[in-house]
This record gives structure tokens, C-alpha cells and sequence, in this order.
């Protein structure tokens, strides 16, 4: 490996990483607090600011639940990421907790919401980053 090439290296990867990042925010939810870190200071957009909504569906029956409680580690990984993988996770761990309800679980909901600030009055508003049903044995 030539020098000029070995000098180049670290400063394309590290372009690379924040190109990574910078479409992740924009395309799949991604916190800037998270995926290398890169507009971190510019975003309240922490996956501590966000919300994550769970609901148990059985047969007329629907109940929330607490998923930053009952499944810490699994609802900041998908608060975070919303993607896909993260939010069956979720509901993977979330579908294996005991409750009290004796009908059959069909699905597991989940919403992950985030926090935006009007620009005229500063007002927080929720909205949704990204909702997903995941029917029961398919978590």
C-alpha cells in the first residue's frame, strides 16, 4: 500500500461513515445521535427524545405496554433505528413476557415516534417515524 494512499485512508473512511449516516437519518430514521454521530449537536433528535408504543392484540383484546421498561435494551435499539430487524426484535422479546391475558396473542403493534418543534412557535409536536404490526409467530 503506498503512503499517499495510506495517508488518504483513514479520512475515506471516515467521509464514508458520515455519508452512511447522514442517509440513514434521512432515509430510515436513523437518531444523528447515533450511527458515528455526525449533526449530533444539531439535532434535538436523540433516541432519548422519541417514543416507542407497543399494543398486545388478542382476540378483543387490546393492551399497551411498556416496552422501555419490560424490553430496555430492544426499545432504544429500535428507537434509535426504526428499521425493520429492530422493531421484530422488539416485538420478539415483547411476545415472550407473561401477562395475565389467556386469549392468543395474534400480533404485537409498535410505533416509534419522534419530536419535531414548530419553527414559528417552538411548540413540540409528536410524529410518527414508523409503525409496524408483526403478526404473532412472525415476530
Amino acid at each position: 500500500m503506498g503512503a499517499t494512499l495510506r495517508r488518504a485512508l483513514p479520512a475515506a473512511l471516515l467521509v464514508a461513515v458520515a455519508l452512511a449516516q447522514i442517509a440513514l437519518a434521512r432515509h430510515a430514521a436513523l437518531s444523528p445521535w447515533l450511527g458515528g454521530g455526525f449533526g449530533m449537536f444539531a439535532s434535538t433528535d436523540g433516541w432519548t427524545r422519541r417514543e416507542v408504543r407497543a399494543v398486545a392484540v388478542r382476540e378483543g383484546l387490546r393492551r399497551p405496554l411498556a416496552p422501555m421498561r419490560d424490553a430496555p435494551a430492544a426499545a432504544r435499539r429500535a428507537a434509535g433505528l426504526p428499521d425493520d430487524a429492530g422493531l421484530r426484535a422488539l416485538a420478539r422479546e415483547l411476545a415472550r413476557l407473561p401477562t395475565r391475558d389467556t386469549a392468543p396473542l395474534r400480533a404485537i403493534e409498535l410505533q416509534v415516534w419522534g419530536l419535531r418543534f414548530d419553527p414559528e412557535t417552538l411548540e413540540p409536536r409528536r410524529h410518527l417515524l414508523r409503525g409496524m404490526t408483526v403478526p404473532a409467530g412472525d415476530e
